[in-house]
């Protein structure tokens, strides 16, 4: 019986030791724990940094990925080269885990940084292409969250990312009909940025980081392409009336001068990567040149819809958000929304609650550019110098006007068919919200 006894035991142990073993290789090393990310890169959105939107070959550009774990701790690396046949990448995962993949694709004479074990997102410092640059595919980022990581779940198969120049484009315009014989040999800026910190969040968001290093300040001439475009590295204005930049030019009539560029009251540039700025350049009747800084606006479709999802899943609330085809979708009561499953879908998200209405969220297929102080509202960045304000809240849900019109009692405010009385009563419940 003892014998038995024992043998049981022995039995259950070793039973019980052989299933710790199978779940801790099960957990390492299952075959099934591991997944692949297709990422698939976006040509569009700009990255020739002209009007038209033209795509642009990525064909022979290196590229690397860094992928950190959701608390920006470095994991690993991946490079190679974009290939002939399709403009995808493929990175194995593991399950379960959220993680965070910054690409960076430059020209074949460029080199990356490089991260070792212990090392974080932020060890990356400084990585931009040096002055002058002449070539505005130098160094393109993903486009992700402010600091521009794609934040995505391992259990995601495909996910796109946009692509944006690090360099800003500028170009030189003549006035047709008072300086189109006015050569511009060069253009002096001054206090420009040399390098940029953390070379992948855009500048407007550097005060939302702390212990971000110094931009190196530098003055350089760069002589314009033959289209009178010259590029610059992304920087806040130098000083609160813009950027200084000054033109060389010569004047068939009076010859070589020095024309500094004016600031249009009310315009400070913020030049950010992969947007275009404009210098014009015209003479008055006496013949007097001057060069303004300028913006142009090119006309571009939003479509925006709100909807109260009323707690619906990610998946019904993505499937809603194709079916109805619109760019930006402002959600109210999206507490079962999950951020990082609709980051997987290549898509960008801003979820704040204000005065305990429920969660509220703005789900757009362009970038952020930033968010309003109370964080009801983002800015929309929608490429060529655009960029949109959209503001999302959900109002007091009580008094309810249909209920109290159709007789029904509701948190203490009566049915009635006195419609002034109604009107008045929703008015002022909201009015301070507004």
């Amino acid at each position: 019986m003892l014998k038995n006894t024992l043998f049981v035991i022995l039995l259950m142990i070793s039973s019980l030791f052989t299933a710790c073993a199978e779940g801790y290789v099960s957990d390492i090393q299952k075959e099934d724990d591991t997944k692949e990310i297709r990422f698939s890169l976006n040509t569009e959105g700009g990255i020739t940094m002209s009007p038209t939107r033209s795509s642009a070959s990525l064909v022979g550009m290196k590229w690397k990925i860094f992928c950190f774990d959701d608390q920006y701790n470095y994991l690993f690396d991946q490079t190679g080269r974009v290939g002939d046949v399709t403009n995808e990448i493929k990175v194995s995962v593991t399950k379960g885990i959220i993680y965070r993949f910054l690409f960076l694709f430059a020209t074949a004479d460029n080199t990356f940084p490089v991260l070792t074990s212990g090392d974080t997102y932020w060890n990356l410092e400084a990585y931009s292409p040096q002055l002058p640059i002449t070539d505005p595919m130098t160094m393109l980022v993903s486009k992700g969250e402010q600091d521009g990581t794609l934040r995505v779940a391992a259990s995601t198969s495909l996910v796109q990312v946009t692509l944006a120049p690090r360099a800003s484009r500028i170009v030189l315009q003549k006035d047709a009909d008072t300086a189109s014989d006015i050569i511009v040999n060069s253009v002096t800026y001054t206090d420009a940025v040399s390098s940029v910190p953390y070379a992948h969040i855009e500048p407007q968001h550097y005060n939302e980081y702390e212990n971000l290093p110094v931009a190196a300040k530098t003055t350089y001439q760069c002589v314009p392409q033959g289209d009178g475009t010259c590029y610059i590295l992304p920087d806040m204005c130098a000083n609160s009336f813009g950027m200084n930049a000054t033109l060389h030019i010569t004047d068939p009539a009076l010859g070589s001068q020095d024309i500094p560029v004016a600031v249009p009251v009310g315009l400070a540039l913020n030049a950010g990567g992969g947007k275009t700025y404009y210098i014009e350049i015209a003479a008055d009747a006496k013949g007097k040149v001057s060069a303004t800084w300028a913006t142009r606006v090119v006309p571009k479709t939003l479509k925006l819809a709100t909807q109260n999802l009323w707690g619906k899943t990610t998946s019904v609330v993505l499937d809603y958000f194709d079916k109805i085809d619109v760019d930006v979708l402002c959600a109210q009561e999206c507490s079962k929304l999950s951020e990082s499953e609709v980051n997987a879908r290549g898509l960008y998200i801003h979820t704040h609650s204000n005065n305990g209405q429920g969660k509220c969220s703005i789900i757009s297929r362009y970038p952020f550019s930033g968010t309003t102080p109370n964080k009801y509202g983002v800015y929309i960045d929608l490429g060529e110098g655009i960029v949109v304000l959209v503001m999302n809240c959900h109002g007091a849900f009580y008094p309810y006007g249909p209920y109290q019109l159709n007789g029904i009692e509701y948190k203490g405010y009566p049915g009635t068919d006195d419609v002034d009385y109604v009107v008045r009563v929703n008015k002022e419940a909201r009015q301070d919200m507004v």
